[in-house]
């Protein structure tokens, strides 16, 4: 936010010049309270990251959950939300400003398909892997 500093040229005793800064810093008050920004929304989701909605964009809710994954003889257990829907998985991790290590989403599709995913207002680094039907990587 930029804030205005306005100073009069004339005697502050009265007068014009008096009005005319009353009527100024007076402009300047609505003018900042009208510029102020709403922030949205700042949530935790229930897999423990933090998410910041900007203004006027609506909260997806994700079913959520854990996940077992088999590697080498270890079962590594992570916490996930599931994205199952299309507008699920259009917001995927879009805004989330933090995620717990243990943590993820998996992006669940009706069908076997090849595809990629854009990144976009994607905050956070991410790895990502692909599975098949059978749930290999």
């Amino acid at each position: 936010m930029t804030i205005l500093v306005a100073r009069a040229r004339h005697s502050l005793r009265g007068g014009p010049a008096r009005s005319r800064l009353a009527a100024l810093c007076f402009l300047l008050l609505l003018v900042v309270g009208a510029c102020e920004r709403d922030t949205g929304t700042t949530m935790t989701t229930p897999n423990g990251s933090r998410l910041e909605l900007p203004q006027g964009v609506e909260a997806v809710q994700f079913p959520a959950g854990t996940v077992q994954i088999q590697s080498g003889g270890t079962t590594h257990t992570l916490r996930a939300e599931f994205a199952t829907t299309p507008a699920q998985r259009e917001r995927g991790l879009m805004y989330r400003t933090s995620m717990p290590e243990d943590a993820g989403m998996l992006f669940i599709y009706p069908d076997e398909q090849e595809g990629g995913f854009w990144m976009y207002n994607t905050l956070i680094p991410l790895g990502i892997a692909y599975a098949d039907g059978e749930g290999v990587i």
